[in-house]
């Protein structure tokens, strides 16, 4: 079990602690150079998939990392994330598009999505309404950057909201 410092160890804390040992699926929304993915496939044998979804696109008119410096870097933070995970070969899909159209990418049905995309308030909500329908019932929505992302959340979902170390925020879908 890992002790949660911030919000990869608390995304891995989180799910370890609700799934245990029961193989699960998940949806990762912001891969950038794949800590958080390589952390998950590292920490939790059990994960037997995860889609990890990053455009790896230098956007200036999108804001956030989409911004950040120029398509050189944002190559580079994709060229980082295909060294971390080659080791899980087999557990990873990595899909280099917007998390719009990679919804028709991944499972109807998945364990959890994990969101740390695109923060712009359009997109938020575009991705609690792409990727929460396919959470199960009892399994874990959740994501960082919880101020970004509270006012989305609780307008358009009804279950309680847990939030943690370093803006890390998750529920339980009923």
């Amino acid at each position: 079990m890992i002790e949660a410092v911030n919000h990869h160890t608390q995304a891995i804390w989180v799910l370890q602690n609700h799934f245990g040992d029961k193989p699960i699926i998940g949806i990762e929304l912001g891969t950038a150079e794949a800590l958080l993915t390589k952390g998950l496939l590292y920490f939790i044998p059990n994960l037997t998939m995860i889609y990890a979804i990053d455009p790896y696109k230098f956007a200036p008119e999108r804001g956030f990392e989409a911004a950040v410096n120029d398509q050189a870097w944002h190559d580079d933070r994709k060229n980082q994330a295909v060294v971390a995970l080659a080791p899980y070969e087999g557990r990873y899909t990595h899909l280099c598009v917007y998390s719009d159209e990679a919804v028709a990418m991944t499972p109807e049905k998945v364990d959890f999505v994990w969101i740390d995309g695109d923060h712009s308030p359009d997109q938020i909500t575009k991705d609690i309404a792409n990727y929460y329908p396919k959470v199960k019932s009892g399994c874990i929505f959740g994501g960082h950057d919880w101020n970004h992302a509270i006012h989305h959340v609780k307008r358009d979902l009804k279950e309680t909201v847990m939030v943690g170390l370093d803006l890390t925020w998750w529920l339980i879908k009923q």
